[in-house]
């Protein structure tokens, strides 16, 4: 059986096989599309269905693998601590009995009436659309409310770089389960790996607590059946097309951040004397200083490192060999 990953910096074999553990559950059927691979570009999707895993062109290494993992055991234990201790923890917080006995886990359909506050955890859904079918497992639904769990930094958080992914994600998860799903909204349940208490007064952008739920609003159910529609007839237009005629991935898709533009007080200068969010402030201190250059920094296509099809991929191969992306 040919590796699916690689120990580069040899990591402990104890920890390695924790990181090497896969508990996603693949689907073997070629036409399936999961919820989170249909937010991705139509050129990683394309190009990705045609990479055979036997092949073992590129290996992913383990130690990329840890923000995965540990999400993956935080759902874990979130789910358990529902599924297990649930009623003595909310008696543990205060809420009399008559409130914790209207709480239900993973109900069936004929238990749940107006009084319940329903919770379901991962359940898998599907919808066929032409050719494709799309598979969903949302992480929560809360009260008929769909929420996702994101350990992630606090940069994600302030700069809000992934809420219309999370409202696309949300309202995919409703387009699969309108029954269980009924609000418009979708809660992010955040839990910052990076948190620091006392950046808390110097910043009101800064998440006040560790934990911190953030909410999003949803398309609706036809605004996400459009959309759903658009994007399988697109991945249809190029899923047989030529490497060369497939839409390069835009720098959204490649979670690439604003470039910079850096002040340098002489063109042989090694090290940046500014640094700019845009070049008209960039000018606008060169004018000012009568002397130097400005350099353009953009920052790596950082998404190319984590898709399986980059072997294959000539925009990869160009990021490579202009040094972008190293």
């Amino acid at each position: 059986m040919p590796a699916k990953y690689s120990n580069v910096n040899n990591i402990s074999l104890p920890m390695a096989v924790w990181l090497a553990r896969d508990e996603y559950q693949h689907d073997p059927r070629t036409n399936v599309i999961s919820v989170t691979s249909l937010l991705k570009s139509v050129r990683q999707i394309v190009l990705s269905s045609r990479v055979n895993p036997s092949e073992g062109i590129m290996l992913e290494d383990i130690s990329n693998r840890l923000a995965s993992r540990i999400g993956t055991s935080l759902h874990n234990s979130i789910e358990l601590a529902w599924t297990e201790n649930a009623a003595q923890a909310l008696l543990d917080l205060g809420y009399p009995k008559r409130a914790v006995n209207r709480v239900l886990i993973n109900p069936e359909p004929e238990e749940v009436d107006e009084d319940s506050i329903p919770l379901y955890f991962e359940k898998r859904t599907e919808k066929q659309v032409g050719n494709w079918i799309i598979s969903g497992q949302f992480d929560m639904i809360y009260d008929h409310e769909v929420m996702d769990i994101k350990s992630t930094s606090v940069f994600t958080y302030i700069n809000r770089t992934n809420d219309l992914k999370y409202s696309q994600q949300g309202s995919l998860y409703r387009w699969l389960n309108p029954d269980l799903i009924k609000k418009d909204s979708m809660s992010i349940q955040f839990i910052f790996k990076d948190w620091n208490k006392n950046m808390v007064k110097n910043d009101t952008r800064y998440p006040p607590l560790p934990v911190l739920q953030h909410s999003v609003p949803l398309m609706s159910v036809a605004q996400t059946d459009l959309f759903v529609i658009s994007k399988t007839a697109e991945i249809d237009k190029y899923l047989h097309a030529n490497e060369s005629d497939i839409p390069y991935c835009t720098d959204e898709d490649l979670w690439r951040r604003e470039a910079q533009f850096k002040y340098y007080s002489k063109p042989d200068a090694k090290r940046a004397s500014k640094n700019f969010d845009n070049m008209a402030d960039a000018q606008l201190h060169l004018a000012n200083k009568g002397t130097g250059e400005i350099r353009e920094v953009k920052s790596q296509p950082t998404a190319c490192l984590y898709c399986s099809a980059a072997q294959n991929c000539s925009q990869y191969k160009g990021f490579i060999a202009s040094g972008e992306l190293k």
